[in-house]
């Protein structure tokens, strides 16, 4: 039997109206934007493209919606032996 979609370990959102650091690696770098945030992910971490598309933000006094593009990826979950998992950290049963 063929398997249908993969197991997610995490999920990241990225947009264009706010810059956050790395989960992963706590890299700090706000000058990568938003392509350069997106190519770290999937480069650096393996993370996989999920979705990418548009929000709206209500505007401010008055103010026209603030749109912006975000991407959604998240880092597969990987098996591993009970011998090599962390203790600390919760695995999926």
């Amino acid at each position: 039997m063929a398997r249908i979609g993969i197991d997610i370990d995490n999920i990241v959102h990225i947009s264009t109206t706010r810059s956050t650091a790395c989960v992963e690696c706590k890299s700090a770098d706000t000058t990568q934007g938003f392509e350069g945030a997106v190519n770290h992910y999937l480069t650096a971490h393996n993370y996989r493209l999920l979705h990418v598309g548009t929000e709206s933000e209500d505007g401010t006094d008055g103010k026209p919606p603030r749109l912006s593009t975000v991407a959604v990826l998240g880092k597969p979950w990987v098996y591993k032996h009970r011998s090599q998992r962390d203790n600390s950290a919760q695995t999926p049963t």
